[in-house]
Order: C-alpha cells, then sequence, then structure tokens
C-alpha cells in the first residue's frame, strides 16, 4: 500500500482500493500522521488509540485527530502519539498487545538496528551445503565491518546436506584457526556446528567432539511428524544438553512448503531460560522463525531474569524443565 503525503485538493483523506489488491491512500499534510497509521497500523493498535484519544476530549480518525470539529494538524505519525501524551511508538510495536501501557511507563524496548549487528552466526560454508569457502565468508563478514564470523555447517548425520564427519571437522577447524591467527584481534572466526538433534534428544556428536566446538546450535532436521508431546520432550532434552549454545529454528517450518512440527512452546522457552540457551530467530524469508509474538512478548517478560552464564554456556547436567 503507498500513503501520499500531499495532494493538489484540500480536504478529507481518501482511499482507492486498486483491484482489491493494493490500496492508495491520499492525504493532505496536515492529515498524513493519522492515515498513515490507520493504512499500516494493527486494527488492534489503531482501536485502543482510538479509545485513548476518547478519554483526552479528541477524536482519531482516518482523516485525521480531531477536538470537537477542529482539525488538530498531524503532519506525522510522531506528532499523533505526541497529541495524545505518548512516546513515538515504532510501526513494529503496533500490534495491540499493551505496547500504549508500556510506552507510558517509558519500558518501551529499543529495536535491533543494522548498526547493533557485531557478527554473523549459523553460517554454512561448502564443508556442507553453503556455497563459499569459509575464507571467503570470513574476508565478506570482515569487510562488512563485523568483528566475527561464527561458522555452522551440517552435523554429521545430515547426509544430506554433506554434514562434516570428524575429519571433516578437524580439517575446519585447522584452517580457521590459521585464519584468526592472521587476523590477530582484529577479527575472529568462532568454531561452531549445527548439530542435528537425534529422535531420542541427543546431539549426533560425543561429547568430546562436542567440546571441540566454540559454540553449538542444536537443531531439528528429521521425525518432523512426532506428537506434540514427544516433540516438545526431545527438544527439552537437547536444550538440557550442556553443550547446546542456540537452539536453532524453533518449529522447523518452511513458509509455503511445510508448517512447523507441534511443540509445547512455553516450556520449551521455559527451558532455554533455565538453561541459558538462546533461540534462534532465523531471519530466512522460507523460515522466519520464531513467531514475533513468541519473541516479542516473552523476551518483554523475560527482560528482568537476566542469565549469569558465559562462553559457551556449559552448564551441569540437569533434567529437561518441566
Amino acid at each position: 500500500m503507498a500513503v501520499i503525503a500531499e495532494t493538489p485538493q484540500s480536504g478529507d483523506t481518501r482511499v482507492l482500493d486498486l483491484n482489491g489488491v493494493i490500496q492508495l491512500w491520499l492525504a493532505e499534510a496536515k492529515r498524513y500522521g493519522p492515515a498513515l497509521i490507520f493504512a499500516t497500523g494493527s486494527a488492534e493498535h489503531v482501536q485502543q488509540l482510538q479509545g485513548l484519544a476518547q478519554v483526552k476530549g479528541l477524536r482519531l480518525e482516518k482523516g485525521g485527530l480531531y477536538r470537537g470539529k477542529r482539525l488538530v494538524p498531524c503532519k506525522s505519525e510522531k506528532a499523533v502519539y505526541a497529541a495524545l501524551a505518548l512516546p513515538f511508538i515504532p510501526p513494529e510495536l503496533r500490534e495491540g498487545a499493551g505496547e500504549l501501557e508500556i510506552a507510558r511507563t517509558g519500558r518501551l524496548p529499543k529495536l535491533v538496528a543494522d548498526g547493533d549487528i557485531r557478527g554473523l552466526l549459523h553460517c554454512h560454508t561448502d564443508f556442507s551445503d553453503g556455497g563459499n569457502t569459509l575464507e571467503q565468508m570470513a574476508e565478506a563478514t570482515r569487510q562488512r565491518g563485523y568483528q566475527y564470523f561464527g561458522v555452522a555447517d551440517h552435523s554429521q548425520s545430515a547426509g544430506y546436506a554433506g554434514g562434516l564427519k570428524l575429519d571433516e571437522v578437524e580439517a575446519q577447524h585447522q584452517e580457521a584457526d590459521a585464519l584468526n591467527a592472521s587476523y590477530g584481534r582484529e577479527f575472529r572466526i568462532f568454531k561452531g556446528i549445527e548439530s542435528d538433534i537425534l529422535q531420542d534428544g541427543s546431539l549426533d556428536y560425543s561429547e568430546d567432539v562436542l567440546e571441540r566446538f566454540d559454540f553449538v546450535v542444536a537443531s531439528v532436521h528429521s521425525r518432523f511428524r512426532l506428537n506434540k508431546k514427544a516433540q516438545t520432550e526431545r527438544i527439552l532434552r537437547a536444550v538440557a544438553n550442556p553443550h547446546t549454545t542456540v537452539l536453532g529454528h524453533m518449529t522447523g517450518r518452511m513458509l509455503l512448503r511445510r508448517p512447523g512440527y507441534e511443540i509445547d512452546v512455553e516450556r520449551v522457552l521455559r527451558a532455554c531460560v533455565r538453561y541459558g540457551v538462546a533461540v534462534e530467530i532465523n531471519a530466512n524469508p522460507h523460515r522466519l522463525e520464531v513467531d514475533w509474538r513468541w519473541h516479542q512478548r516473552r523476551a518483554r517478560e523475560c527482560d528482568n531474569r537476566r542469565l549469569k552464564y558465559s562462553g559457551r554456556c556449559r552448564r551441569a547436567s540437569r533434567p529437561p524443565d518441566g
């Protein structure tokens, strides 16, 4: 959909429906802020803004913000929120999920921006199913100003993706060590692996092999049709493994190809908090895991439960969280 800030004509905002697929919003400058919020915000968020406006003696419509019959000029979204005594709420948070109250109390989360990213993790090279060498990928990462590159090729169970056998793990680690020696303190390659979670919840290398990695991404790549209880228990056992650093693509969904396997997300997230395991947000357009409603809401709830783990998150073995 498109929004035009200024039109030759003044007056109310107009919405043109183009073939039922695209909406074209036409608004003069002083009505632009409300038009943009209505055009792009969720219905729940807009309804809550309207309720707040009513409490303050205002009326928020797609055609503008009004006090009685008088238009309150709002040339930007920020002007609308300011008129409602709210800080600016970024579009990514406009879901009607309590963000107005959070904004009022000054607790809006800071969104991650490109400048916050310091390096890359869970990257595949031509050691498994990637298209470039370790050196090429590390160099491309370094030249873009990042501080580290985390290689995490497929593990030995993933024969379909060229998973690394033990001799290949050793060869990749030797190459990474040589490159790290040349980089000095300027840049670092972290030696990781995407280790398959087997049906019983174990990882597909022995303890002494898992010890060699800087980090381990534990992922399900098989047995997608296990029932919800069995799949959940399987992942809980993997999360409790003292070598697991990251839980990869939590539900395994592939957009337009397959739904995710069924798991008890609440139990899995509680276990990850308990054991200090990071949950991957996979931005691959075919995955877009985890569903934003989980990481937005649960991340806020866990904000005050800061974990005291560091390094590779090595933990004493404990039974999976119930």
